[in-house]
């Protein structure tokens, strides 16, 4: 969990702690969105037989993700939830997906076109020109 907390504190450096702009450091503030139930963290095998309503749904690591999975998380989504996944498939480190058999790839293809769907590819790595160029020259 500890790469879901480094982003969440990453998105949250600049929220105030209280109504009175008062400054804590990001992990704290993470904790206080986590105690007042406005972020809620689930691990995937916790999510089978809900219906998850009125909710953002965020999925990260979606590379890493078989069909299996993904039809799982989608199917869970109730009336006004959205689900949004990031992946990079050139980052997939689970030994039994490739770039075109994992979860993420699957459902970008089978939702193409559809209405309530839409898909960004980034055209850059956005982590560190490091890691760019350890996707470029590392197999």
């Amino acid at each position: 969990m500890a790469a879901i907390y480094d982003n969440l504190e990453f998105l949250t450096r600049n929220f105030v702690a209280n109504k009175h702009d008062e400054r804590c450091p990001p992990a704290e503030r993470v904790e206080k969105f986590l105690e007042e139930g406005f972020i809620e963290l689930e691990a995937l095998t916790y999510i089978r037989g809900r219906s998850i309503p009125k909710q953002w749904i965020l999925i990260d690591e979606a590379q890493n993700l078989t069909k299996e999975n993904i039809k799982t998380i989608i199917t869970r989504a109730g009336i006004g939830s959205k689900i949004v996944l990031t992946g990079d498939i050139q980052q997939i480190d689970n030994y039994r997906l490739t770039a075109t058999s994992n979860g993420f790839v699957t459902l970008i293809d089978a939702f193409k076109n559809q209405d309530l769907y839409a898909h960004i590819t980034l055209a850059k790595t956005e982590r560190s020109r490091l890691a760019a160029l350890g996707v470029k020259l590392l197999p």
